[in-house]
């Protein structure tokens, strides 16, 4: 009988506050001179959002600070 490996785990996300904090400090913990006035202005509108109970249009701004980061940063 041949046995299949485990695929690798699920990361379920959720729109939720918790959510949006934890991107929001995924966000602050790359180098601060990393952080492009254009990310830095995403993760507070971001932030902001969440907190104010728009979580989704939080989410999305915190996002798209990762991925900004993430094309800029080696």
């Amino acid at each position: 009988m041949r046995t299949v490996p485990s695929p690798k785990p699920v990361v379920v996300t959720s729109d939720s506050v918790a959510f949006c904090l934890q991107l929001s400090r995924v966000i602050e913990s790359y180098n601060a001179s990393a952080l492009s006035p254009t990310v830095s202005r995403l993760r507070e509108e971001g932030t902001d959002l969440c907190r104010q109970g728009l979580v989704r249009p939080g989410l999305i701004r915190l996002r798209r600070a990762i991925v900004s980061l993430k094309r800029t940063t080696p």
